[in-house]
């Protein structure tokens, strides 16, 4: 399938995918940014739509990946959307880390996603915060399908 422009409908499904779509529920996608030696440099990563046309991850302050992002600032994300190797949804676009943004404790939406999984691993949003606190917004440029 051609790429296509991206776009996300109000209920936070991506469009532009040939019928198809990413569900909300979907917990991980995989980051790629593009390392210092030119190799692309894939991560999984817990994401949010914002209602528009960008995603929303938080990111350790120490990872590679912030490095890459500045320096490159052209990401893709993979959904593996059926959880069995179909429907495949691969997005484009330029990251950018965001300096004054609300950490997770203060993102309603973040934690009504994750926080049962916050909670588990984490023992509460604060420690996740602690850990993960850069957030990395992702502004979504073209969508391909298959």
């Amino acid at each position: 399938m051609a790429a296509q422009p991206a776009s996300a409908a109000p209920n936070g499904t991506a469009t532009g995918t040939g019928g198809r779509s990413v569900p909300p529920a979907v917990a991980t996608s995989r980051l790629t940014t593009v390392g210092r030696d030119g190799v692309p440099q894939p991560n999984p990563v817990g994401f949010l739509w914002d209602g528009g046309d960008s995603l929303l991850t938080y990111n350790q302050a120490k990872a590679k990946r912030l490095a890459n992002i500045r320096r490159q600032p052209l990401v893709s994300l993979h959904f593996d959307s059926d959880g069995g190797g179909g429907d495949i949804v691969v997005f484009t676009g330029t990251a950018e880390t965001l300096d004054d943004y609300p950490a997770v404790p203060d993102n309603s939406a973040w934690l009504e996603k994750y926080i049962e999984e916050i909670d588990a691993r984490f023992g509460d949003a604060v420690k996740f915060a602690e850990t993960y606190s850069v957030p990395v917004r992702i502004h979504l440029t073209r969508v391909r399908g298959f």
